[in-house]
């Protein structure tokens, strides 16, 4: 089941829905999913509301009882576990807004998806009455009132924007879900804007194009300081007028520019910032003044309201309110197709970070979402070289899937990547470990952090010396102490080879997927034949030293007999500090032969251990 309500325009139609309730005229119709529990999901922003006020109760298909009423801090700090999720927050400023509709009144919200929601106990105050509190504090003073804290609050009787002292005792609606969406950052900084000479700039989370200038000012070169600007005052002007100017106003090669909706010009607000809530670098020499949207009142006729008025935004605060002026600024915007924005959700198995610098970036835990306008091309790259993308990355192959650090997605809807990090555990000390797939390690990008890492080893069999690698010292310098000690410098792990690491600390190594490297491979006449002596090595397959006694000759043996393929095989175990043994001659003796060997000279028995991928391990072959 879907519910539907009106939505920011920046916002795309999402066809989810099985039926459309109640939507907007004046906006885009848009779909929640009912999660059938209390709870509905935007898809387009990812947040989950629950249905139900704080203090109601969800009985399967309404909300009864009456809000709990309390004061901001005692609202940020509630927790609470509910349909089964224990994530549940007071959402910001921005979030709150999402699901404001201000074509309905007392209560300005979508009764079907959000039923009851003007329920409130008697003994509340008239001033508190329909008020929500959001996360997000203000930074406004009253020099009447210097020791009064303020927090940003929505009045769903009409859906103002407003501050409310946080003595205050209001109502909460609480959210979980990502908190990663440029669009409904509370801040509006520098990156988020694209400015450009001509006088406009480009809002990169709702793909707006406004006039730097408010109407009145004019946009030209400062002479002192060699830097464009807005000279001038903005105009004030009645709403007709307001209108008129936008219908006829032509700018920077446009002439499709209009009076912004009510979400649209809020979306300018940075709920940060007081006494001018409009980035002033974006838009130099701002009014902090009213302004007028194209999003009708309500009632026109209340009391206070001007008839055919609109709602306006102050920018000295960041708030919003029906028109009681009869003169107000003029900012102008376009767009006039809405600009689609979708969510990019991105989970994750394994241990690494995904990132993204893309408008609104990605940094991912287990999941994370990002906001992303239509045709935004979003570069997710990990921090393990060997990563396994599935999903919607353009550079998949034949089978869907894309391997290495990147993958690229253009945002054409909602869209869904999933990446599988392979890592080893490396506890701090002596680790002997391996690579058994048929992928190249390459150590210095693996390996770079000299706080965590101290030396790397690798055994070469051909001319039985080892080889050395440290990320405290530069390449140079590696290189002449490696000389010095006749060791080579160790630069790679090839398929099939067992390496060492001395760990200052513990952490997670990035180690390669794909095809494993087999015991078969070790085979006389195979790609890791053995040869006489010691070799470090590791294969990728869950094996026991039995098996690859067994398998590594050519030839089955007699049954019953165990053939003496090695002398002996040992791995080592960094959290005890012990070796575990085996030896295919006191295994074939039968008996507690290998055992006792193993208990007399405090080994450890291989029992249920097993090679196989990430463990190195040193044979003896005959």
């Amino acid at each position: 089941m879907t519910i539907a309500r009106r939505l920011l325009p920046s916002l795309r139609l999402l066809a989810i829905a099985s039926c459309v309730v109640g939507a907007s005229h004046s906006f885009a119709a848009k779909t929640y999913t009912d999660n059938g529990d209390g709870t509905v999901t935007d898809p387009t922003t990812g947040l989950t509301w629950m249905r139900c006020a704080v203090g109601q109760t969800w009985n399967g298909t309404t909300c009864n009882g009456e809000a709990t009423l309390m004061n901001w801090a005692d609202a940020n700090a509630h927790r609470t576990t509910f349909a089964g999720r224990n994530t549940w927050r007071l959402p910001t400023i921005r979030e709150l807004q999402t699901i404001v509709d201000t074509s309905k009144t007392y209560p300005s919200i979508d009764g079907t998806v959000f039923p009851n929601a003007a329920v409130f106990p008697a003994t509340a105050l008239e001033g508190e009455r329909f008020w929500y509190w959001s996360s997000t504090s203000s930074l406004f003073t009253q020099e009447s009132q210097p020791n009064t804290n303020f927090a940003h609050a929505v009045k769903f009787a009409f859906g103002d924007v407003q501050y409310f002292g946080t003595s205050g005792n209001l109502a909460l609606r609480l959210v979980t879900g990502p908190t990663t969406s440029a669009l409904l950052n509370v801040e509006r900084p520098d990156s988020q804007y694209v400015a450009n000479n001509n006088g406009t700039v480009m809002h990169s989370p709702t793909g707006l194009m406004w006039q730097r200038c408010a109407m009145g000012q004019t946009w030209q070169l400062d002479a002192q300081t060699n830097a464009y600007t807005c000279s001038g005052t903005a105009s004030l002007l009645n709403f007709a007028q307001a209108k008129q100017l936008a219908d006829e106003n032509s700018f920077a090669g446009y002439n499709d520019w209009r009076l912004p909706t009510l979400d649209e010009m809020l979306s300018l607000v940075d709920f940060k910032k007081f006494d001018s809530s409009l980035n002033r670098m974006v838009f130099p020499n701002a009014s902090n003044g009213y302004f007028y949207t194209n999003t009708p009142i309500k009632e026109p006729a209340q009391a206070g309201y001007y008839a055919d008025s609109s709602w306006l935004v102050h920018f000295w605060d960041g708030s919003s309110t029906g028109d009681y002026f009869q003169t107000n600024s003029v900012r102008l915007v376009r767009g006039g197709i809405p600009v689609d924005a979708y969510n990019l959700t991105v989970t994750k198995t394994g241990s690494g970070e995904v990132t993204s610098t893309t408008l609104a970036g990605i940094n991912c835990g287990t999941q994370c979402t990002g906001t992303y306008t239509s045709g935004t091309q979003v570069a997710l790259v990990t921090t393990n070289p060997f990563a396994t993308w599935e999903g919607n990355c353009q550079e998949k192959n034949a089978e869907g899937v894309t391997y290495g650090r990147q993958c690229t997605v253009t945002m054409s809807a909602n869209m869904a990547v999933h990446v599988t990090m392979s890592s080893l555990p490396v506890s701090a000390g002596w680790n002997l470990l391996g690579n058994g797939r048929n992928t190249t390690m390459n150590v210095a990008d693996l390996i770079k952090d000299p706080t965590k890492v101290s030396t790397v080893w690798k055994f070469d069999p051909d001319s039985a010396t080892w080889q050395f690698y440290t990320p405290s010292m530069p390449a140079a310098d590696l290189a002449t102490y490696a000389a010095s000690k006749r060791y080579g410098v160790l630069s790679e792990i090839k398929p099939g080879e067992g390496f060492w690491v001395n760990a200052i600390t513990a952490f997670d190594l990035p180690v390669p997927t794909g095809a494993p490297v087999t015991v078969t491979a070790y085979q006389e006449g195979g790609t890791h034949a053995l040869k006489s002596g010691w070799s470090l090595i590791a294969f990728g397959e869950d094996r026991t030293p039995q098996y690859f006694n067994i398998n590594i000759g050519t030839t089955a043996p007699p049954t019953g007999v165990i053939p003496q393929n090695f002398y002996t095989l040992w791995a080592w175990d960094s959290p005890q500090g012990k070796w575990y043994f085996y030896a295919p001659e006191l295994d074939n003796r039968g008996g507690t032969h290998l055992a006792d060997h193993i208990q007399a000279n405090g080994y450890l028995a291989f029992g249920q251990k097993k090679l196989g991928q990430g463990v190195g391990f040193w044979v003896n072959k005959r």
